[in-house]
């Protein structure tokens, strides 16, 4: 049986604190799974399936786990779940959105990459309805960097919510487009088509369907 070549990883990528030494050892014939040789960081070997390790479902041999995890079984917690998402994201080829973290060159300090214990006290608990947020969109995931933040408060950091300066007042696109009523891709686009800053957002939208908006600019805009 030919192995799935298209679905190798390659030897010298990391898995939490696997390794992976060899692409591919044979097949798992009850699921027709690939299967690779990977290596702990404590030195263990073991051959497991490829799909497991882009899913995240094995990170580390047992004596890698983190204590914090064994003591209080924090596996379906909020943060044992962003910690885990957000190597994946950073680490993993086959994760959908790669390309916009790990591929854009993001990566996860290595303590908090190693350790979910060392994460967990950076951090500190995870409040409800927040998940994990980089304060500069261009850095990494380590501490001093991150925060827990509310969805509002992401999407206002998104790359798409560039600060837009009118006058004296900056705010993002997406609070100027809530402020005008238009949609944030309308004042982006015009934006990117070379509109000033003032016209872009203060400009109404013609429309067949409705009359025009008419908006006081801003004195000194």
């Amino acid at each position: 049986m030919n192995h799935p070549n298209a679905k190798l990883i390659a030897p010298g990528e990391r898995f939490g604190k696997w390794t992976v030494i060899e692409s591919f050892v044979g097949m798992y014939l009850s699921f027709r799974q690939s299967c690779c040789r990977v290596r702990c960081d404590c030195g263990t070997e073991k051959v497991v399936q490829a799909s497991r390790l882009r899913l995240g479902r094995t990170t580390s041999c047992r004596c890698c786990r983190p204590s914090a995890v064994q003591t209080h079984g924090m596996t379906d917690t909020r943060e044992f779940k962003a910690w885990a998402a957000m190597k994946m994201r950073c680490g993993n080829r086959s994760h959908r959105a790669f390309v916009h973290y790990g591929g854009r060159g993001i990566t996860v300090c290595e303590a908090w990459r190693d350790s979910f214990a060392v994460f967990l006290k950076d951090m500190g608990p995870c409040p409800p309805s927040m998940t994990i947020d980089r304060i500069d969109n261009d850095g990494d995931y380590e501490p001093g960097n991150c925060r827990w933040a509310t969805r509002k408060e992401q999407a206002n950091n998104r790359r798409s919510n560039k600060p837009i300066t009118v006058g004296k007042r900056t705010q993002g696109i997406r609070d100027w487009a809530a402020e005008v009523g238009e949609h944030p891709e309308t004042l982006r686009s015009r934006i990117l088509a070379g509109w000033s800053h003032t016209r872009a957002i203060f400009e109404p939208v013609e429309s067949k369907n409705r009359r025009p908006k008419h908006r006081n600019t801003p004195i000194g805009a």
